[in-house]
């Protein structure tokens, strides 16, 4: 199974026994904001982008829940 966007292409994997997230769900969008603030410099015109696409729907919390029933097993 992947995850996608046409951001990210490739967010997330699950493959044999493991998985893996390019995202961080564990990371609320006050903190993700701060990061990019932050990092603004680095990031240029993209940071306002992202900060935008914080105030949009997520799927930080169904995440979440896929990662707590893979670690319960």
């Amino acid at each position: 199974m992947s995850l996608a966007s046409e951001f990210t292409p490739l967010a997330g994997l699950a493959y044999g026994d493991a998985i893996s997230f390019q995202c961080h769900p564990e990371f609320t969008a006050d903190f993700c904001a701060a990061l990019l603030e932050a990092r603004r410099a680095v990031r240029g015109p993209e940071t306002d982008r992202a900060l935008q696409s914080l105030r949009e729907p997520h799927d930080s919390a169904l995440m979440q829940h896929w990662i707590g029933r893979f670690v319960e097993g």
